[in-house]
């Protein structure tokens, strides 16, 4: 703020307040182009790049088709383009294959002795491919030249011997599945059902209704629609589904599906009559199909 001061009609002096105007501060317009332009081009102020510098090995000024009087930077080995003039050390690529094979070492010499164990090598193995032709030819194998009669008759003893034993195992089996007369008394069935029997009583009933075209069985009580627990049970062991005909048991599992002590084929839809008897893995549980009465 400044005081002006004046004097009125009676030569008092009068002291008025009054806005103080500053002084133009403004740069002349030309230094405020150049100043611009130099911030554009990212130089800085009092350095010019010589006229006659080249430009890095690869790099080519183009005019822009976008904007006319523009121009861009682009690099014609990886297609690399920019704004900005490159810096004497920018390279972005690697020179032609035809002039880095011009300044390439030539191919050492492979050495003598090395030159030796790969013909030995190569020799090996050739009379190796010779030998296993001709015994492919003449029919022998060494193998079971040293074969014994004594040895065939032990072998053949072994595998007898396994045999019976898988045999009585089946035969064991068969037998622990109890005839159709000796199940319980089943109650009422008012729609298909799968009846859990333990130790000769009914323990539990899977009622199939017809709000559902499929089930599970297995050991993910989470997962599934009729849980089991069982070491040999897989997670999703076992599937149901309604068909045409009836209820089709389908296997998922690793230790199998026994249907009427036969066990069927993995991820083959078997129909279930009624009556069927069907057990899963190891488990002594035993599940009778019934359908409605």
């Amino acid at each position: 703020m400044a005081e002006v001061v004046s004097s009125d009609e009676e030569g008092e002096q009068v002291k008025e307040v009054g806005t103080k105007i500053p002084v133009s501060t403004q740069e002349p317009k030309e230094a405020r182009l150049v100043r611009r332009a130099q911030k554009e081009a990212k130089v800085p102020p009092n350095r010019k790049r010589p006229a006659h510098e080249p430009l890095p090995y690869g790099w080519v000024r183009k005019a822009s088709k976008t904007k006319k009087g523009a121009y861009y930077y682009a690099h014609i080995l990886t297609g690399k383009t920019q704004v900005n003039r490159p810096g004497p050390r920018a390279t972005a690529g690697k020179r032609p294959r035809a002039e880095r094979a011009e300044r390439a070492p030539p191919p050492q010499p492979i050495p003598e002795e090395v030159r030796q164990r790969q013909a030995e090598h190569d020799a090996a193995a050739e009379a190796e491919l010779e030998e296993v032709k001709r015994k492919e030819e003449s029919g022998s194998d060494d193998d079971n030249e040293n074969v014994t009669g004594e040895d065939l008759t032990k072998w053949k003893q072994e595998e007898e011997l396994r045999e019976k034993k898988q045999a009585e195992r089946e035969e064991k089996d068969r037998l622990s599945w109890p005839a159709a007369s000796e199940l319980p008394p089943v109650p009422r069935v008012l729609q298909p059902c799968l009846d859990v029997l333990k130790d000769g009583k009914w323990v539990d009933r899977h009622v199939l209704g017809s709000d559902k075209q499929r089930w599970t069985l297995g050991r993910a009580a989470g997962e599934v629609d009729f849980p089991m627990n069982h070491t040999t049970i897989s997670r999703q062991h076992a599937a149901l589904t309604r068909g045409g005909a009836g209820i089709y048991l389908v296997d998922q599992s690793v230790h199998g599906v026994q249907v009427n002590a036969q066990r069927i084929e993995k991820n083959l839809r078997v129909l279930l009559k009624d009556g069927a008897m069907v057990k899963f893995g190891a488990s002594s549980r035993l599940y009778v199909y019934h359908e409605p009465t």
